[in-house]
């Protein structure tokens, strides 16, 4: 018997599904009996089939004759896992085609009802021509462990939200992901510094680590560029904070972020972007992530030029104390800097 889903869970999984739809990967939500209630775009493109279709099926008839077995007992022990399951197995689209594939499935609890989310991707041209699939790069375990005690009053697992996430921004720009692990301990060490609370430093790491997820939606030739950017592409990469916001709000649970990642390119002087905000208008999150952000650009190589040494880098932050920067923040910055805690 299929289970119907209550408006608060549909709101809550249109987040999974709106980041695995720009990850490029298929995504299925089943009842722990296979039936599916929801997928994404993706999810049509691989199989073949309309939604409509989709919504009619189990997850068991996506699967070859040959692997259904496999399934049946793949999907028993996701029911019982307290952990992601992994494995291969061959679907077989609409067209008779059998593509191989990779699902990742997670176990998501609402009040007394199980759902689960079945991440799935076209491993086929990998097993054709024996090329090795790129290694995953995991994120930091306490930040996964801090996402999972976010939202696990709703029964979520964020392990595989934070990797699809990752694994997008990485392929669109491998700096991305790097970048984002450095500021946000460049952050957290000036919210130590300057005393802020354990639950505001557990929002400025989150922050931290998505705050550049929006480039998805700039073109890599643009993130890539060895020379110095013209008008438009440089217009398209000032969306990049909007598209971060708009990508996690669907997410509920992350309200608090929203702000801080949407004005973390905000100058203490009014001149920055999206909303021109100055001063304390701009969030004291987003004034400490402004800081970190620089600090890496300035003493990391990019696409368009080899990285500032520590004296250099430092300088023109100083210089631009009051104007780019929150004065305050900077000067403790600076502060966690000369002891070379944070470098």
């Amino acid at each position: 018997m299929r289970k119907s889903i209550s408006k608060e869970i549909a709101l809550v999984l249109e987040g999974y599904k709106h980041i695995s739809e720009m990850a490029g990967s298929a995504m299925f939500i089943h009842d722990t009996d296979g039936w599916i209630f929801d997928l994404n775009k993706n999810a049509e493109h691989l199989t073949g089939y309309t939604r409509g279709e989709l919504l009619r099926m189990n997850v068991r008839d996506l699967h070859t004759s040959i692997e259904k077995k496999v399934s049946n007992k793949k999907l028993a022990v996701i029911s019982r896992a307290k952990k992601q399951v992994a494995f291969e197995s061959k679907f077989k689209r609409k067209n008779g085609r059998v593509i191989d594939v990779r699902i990742k499935a997670d176990k998501f609890k609402f009040k007394k009802d199980f759902f689960i989310i079945g991440i799935v991707k076209d491993i086929t041209a990998y097993k054709k021509f024996g090329k090795k699939r790129r290694k995953k790069r995991d994120m930091p375990k306490h930040l996964n462990d801090k996402f999972s005690k976010l939202l696990k009053h709703l029964g979520a697992k964020y392990i595989e939200y934070a990797h699809v996430l990752v694994d997008v921004a990485e392929s669109r720009d491998p700096y991305t992901v790097s970048h984002s692990i450095k500021v946000t301990n460049y952050a957290v060490a000036l919210a130590r510094y300057i005393g802020l609370s354990k639950e505001a430093i557990e929002v400025l790491k989150i922050s931290a680590i998505l705050h550049d997820i929006g480039k998805i939606g700039v073109k890599p030739s643009i993130l890539m560029k060895p020379s110095s950017l013209n008008e438009e592409e440089y217009k398209e990469v000032r969306r990049h904070p909007i598209l971060s916001a708009e990508i996690i709000k669907p997410i509920k649970l992350m309200d608090e972020l929203v702000p801080i990642i949407k004005h973390h390119h905000e100058n203490y002087n009014g001149t920055g972007y999206p909303d021109g905000l100055k001063g304390e208008e701009i969030p004291l999150g987003a004034r400490i992530l402004a800081i970190a952000d620089v600090y890496d650009a300035l003493t990391t190589d990019r696409a368009y030029r080899k990285a500032y040494p520590f004296g250099k880098a430092t300088k023109i932050m100083t210089e631009a104390s009051g104007k780019k920067f929150d004065p305050v923040l900077l000067k403790a910055f600076m502060a966690c800097l000369r002891p070379k805690k944070i470098r």
